[in-house]
């Protein structure tokens, strides 16, 4: 049986200013990546399906997924969480799916073995966070472990909110049905406590703990049933996105000159119809 990988793609997100990078360079380079992606899965043999909405379809339909399903067309959460498309396509997906985001390629066949073994385990990873508070300052550290470490209700296990405890959801799959909902009950829960409050309102300008909430929840999830984790990469791996079995090209990095060139010519070489294809279309974003 094939591996079901799959991609999540909200737009709403996409059309808000981030990063300080032109909007017209971050989408182009969004759908580029996201081309590398899908090449690397199908080249590899895998099946992959999209999540998305109407403009999503539009923007990335052309690409050779297997499936396209409209998800997120009635998706309603505050744009600067940008991870709660990912984590509510995830309900529509069977156990053994594996989100990556659409930064991540699956260069391949070993690669696309090891993450096979999933089935022996109850979650799959890209790895371990080693610390993800240095992108927060300790007002906003210090506000987070006051909400979220509050946020403890019978029906949910703790919030382990401590700088080491994350997981980078790069790459997600559940193999624990049980795991799975407690993930997606308890993000829901800690989105709508946090967005309820003014104080959140007035902040998330300046900051967003969309990605302590994805990571540090998904660990404290995994850690209160116990889970039997797999990691894809070793804690701590340093990346070279045209070496490795692997890539995820994370965070601004990706709109630089010299890795929009090399993601270019890696498109190109893996498929210069996706590669023509960019090139051919018109950028209305």
């Amino acid at each position: 049986m094939s591996l079901r990988l799959f991609h999540s793609i909200w737009t709403a997100p996409q059309n808000t200013d981030r990063w300080g990078v032109e909007r017209e360079k971050r989408n182009y380079v969004d759908l580029l990546c996201t081309a590398i992606s899908v090449a690397c899965a199908k080249k590899n043999g895998c099946e992959i399906a999209l999540h998305t909405d109407i403009k999503g379809k539009e923007r990335y339909g052309w690409l050779p997924y297997d499936e396209i399903h409209l998800t997120l067309q009635s998706h309603q959460y505050d744009t600067s969480f940008w991870a709660s498309g990912k984590i509510i396509s995830q309900q529509y997906e069977p156990l053994g799916s594996i989100h990556i985001d659409t930064d991540v390629f699956v260069k391949t066949k070993r690669t696309v073995e090891m993450m096979q073994e999933l089935k022996h385990f109850d979650l799959l990873i890209q790895h371990t966070e080693w610390d993800y508070s240095q992108s927060y300052n300790r007002e906003t550290w210090g506000m987070l472990i006051n909400i979220l470490g509050s946020s403890h209700v019978p029906s949910l296990p703790e919030f382990i909110l401590t700088p080491c405890h994350a997981y980078c959801c790069g790459v997600v799959g559940f193999n624990s049905q049980a795991l799975k909902d407690l993930y997606i009950v308890g993000y829901e829960f800690l989105y709508n406590m946090l967005v309820n409050r003014p104080l959140f309102h007035e902040l998330k300008h300046d900051f967003c703990p969309d990605l302590i909430i994805e990571q540090g929840w998904l660990y404290s999830a995994a850690q209160a049933i116990g889970a039997r984790v797999k990691q894809v990469l070793a804690n701590n791996n340093k990346i070279d996105a045209y070496k490795n079995d692997f890539v995820h090209v994370i965070n601004t990095a990706k709109y630089k000159p010299e890795i929009i060139s090399q993601l270019e010519f890696f498109l190109k070489h893996i498929s210069p119809v996706l590669y023509d294809g960019i090139k051919q279309r018109i950028f209305t974003f």
